[in-house]
C-alpha cells in the first residue's frame, strides 16, 4: 500500500463512522493537505485519490465555506488530470466542475471555475489545437469580464495574456498587440504578484513581436515600461522579467 493510501485508511478508521460535519470538513482539509504533498513528491495519481476523497467528505454539503473548500478540491484535480495529459478525462471533469459549480455566487468558487476553464485552454496548446484555445480563452474572458474580485481578476489576466500569446502564434499580430495592451491597462494597477507577473510577461511578449514587425522603437518603449515599474520587485519571476527587459534595451538577443 501506497504512503498517501495508508494515511486515508487511517484517518477513516478513526472518523469513518462521525457524523459531525465538522470533522468530515477537518478530514477533507487533511486530505487535501496530503494531496498535495503527494502531488510534489511525483505521487499524482495517488492524489488524484485523495481529492476523489475529498468530495466524498463533501460532495452533499451545501455551506458556502464547505463548497468553497471542495471547488478547490475539483478545481486541483482537473490540474492533475492536465499534468497527465489525459486529455479527454481532464475536459469532462472540467466541464462537470464548471456545471456543477455554476451557480454557486462565492467569488471564490466563481474564481476556480476560471481556472478549470485555463487549464483546457493550456491542454488545447500543448495539443497544437491553437483555435480552439482561443475559443475557450474568449469565452471566459466574456463570461467573467465584469467580475471585480481579485481571485477572479488574476484569472482573468492569465486569460487575456494567453490570449496575446496564441493570436501570436496564429500570426494575428495586430490583434496579439491588442491583447497585449489589454492586460497592460485592464491590469496593470493590480497588485497580486501572479497578476503582476502575466502584466510583466505581456508587456515583454509585445515588446518581442514589436521587434519582429520592425518596431524596434515602440518595443523598447514596453522593455522600459517593464523596467521602471518592477525594478523594485523582489519577486523571483518579475526580476528575471526585469533583467530579461535590459538585456533587450541593451541590445542583446
Amino acid at each position: 500500500m501506497n504512503e498517501g493510501m495508508a494515511v486515508l485508511e487511517e484517518l477513516d478508521a478513526t472518523f469513518r463512522k462521525d457524523k459531525d460535519p465538522n470533522i468530515r470538513s477537518l478530514l477533507a482539509q487533511a486530505l487535501m493537505h496530503r494531496a498535495l504533498a503527494q502531488y510534489k513528491s511525483g505521487q499524482v495519481e495517488v492524489a488524484i485519490q485523495l481529492y476523489g476523497a475529498v468530495e466524498n467528505r463533501l460532495g452533499g454539503d451545501k455551506l458556502p465555506w464547505r463548497q468553497e473548500l471542495l471547488s478547490e478540491a475539483l478545481r486541483d484535480r482537473v490540474g492533475m488530470y492536465l499534468f497527465l495529459k489525459r486529455w479527454a478525462e481532464m475536459a469532462s471533469m472540467a466541464d462537470a466542475f464548471d456545471a456543477r459549480f455554476r451557480a454557486v455566487s462565492i467569488p471564490e468558487v466563481q474564481a476556480r471555475l476560471a481556472a478549470g476553464q485555463l487549464f483546457k485552454a493550456e491542454a488545447m496548446r500543448m495539443q497544437d489545437r491553437n483555435d480552439d484555445e482561443l475559443s475557450i480563452l474568449d469565452a471566459v474572458v466574456n463570461r467573467f469580464g465584469a467580475e471585480q474580485h481579485w481571485l477572479m481578476r488574476m484569472q482573468l489576466a492569465h486569460a487575456q495574456a494567453n490570449k496575446g500569446q496564441v493570436l501570436h502564434r496564429l500570426g494575428r499580430s495586430q490583434e496579439a498587440l491588442a491583447a497585449y495592451d489589454r492586460v497592460e491597462r485592464d491590469y496593470g494597477a493590480e497588485p497580486a504578484d501572479q497578476t503582476r507577473e502575466n502584466v510583466a510577461w505581456s508587456m515583454l511578449r509585445k515588446g518581442d513581436l514589436l521587434t519582429s514587425l520592425s518596431r524596434a522603437k515602440e518595443a523598447k518603449l514596453s522593455y522600459g515600461r517593464i523596467v521602471d515599474r518592477y525594478r523594485q520587485s523582489e519577486t523571483p519571476a518579475l526580476i528575471k522579467i526585469v533583467e530579461r527587459a535590459k538585456e533587450l534595451l541593451a541590445g542583446k538577443s
